[in-house]
């Protein structure tokens, strides 16, 4: 009888909280376009190009926890660029945690900076003059 009074309290005390899921609103349909450059500094046709190049390197290989869309995770960190504000604001603007935040800057901020030979094209006389 003890012991199970015992379990009964363990239990009470060591219970979980529910697990809560904020609402991640579409970006593309939510802004015009020119509430969507303002906010994260690039036009809805730019941003597309981006998530197409980047989409098989971000991409989560599993749905569990509701895992976050290659287009969440690009509108977070150019929300994050855009402004310079804190992660927890960044987070809060995209509906995830200030760790998730974190995790997908980094992420998607190394996809998109493999793609620098495909979009930065820099002369010789440039390079020069940067080098210097």
């Amino acid at each position: 009888m003890t012991k199970i009074f015992f379990e009964l309290v363990n239990n009470v005390q060591n219970q979980r909280l529910t697990q809560t899921y904020r609402e991640r609103p579409n970006h593309f349909t939510k802004w015009n376009d020119r509430d969507f450059k303002f906010r994260f500094r690039l036009s809805k046709q730019v941003v597309r190009i981006i998530i197409d190049e980047i989409r098989d390197d971000i991409s989560s290989k599993t749905d569990r926890n509701h895992a976050l869309s290659p287009e969440d995770m690009v509108f977070l960190t150019l929300r994050f660029l855009a402004t310079g504000c804190f992660l927890q604001v960044t987070g809060d603007f995209c509906g995830v945690d200030k760790s998730t935040a974190s995790r997908v800057v980094h992420k998607v901020t190394r996809a998109t900076a493999h793609l620098k030979r495909s979009f930065i094209k820099l002369s010789e006389e440039d390079l020069i003059s940067i080098r210097q």
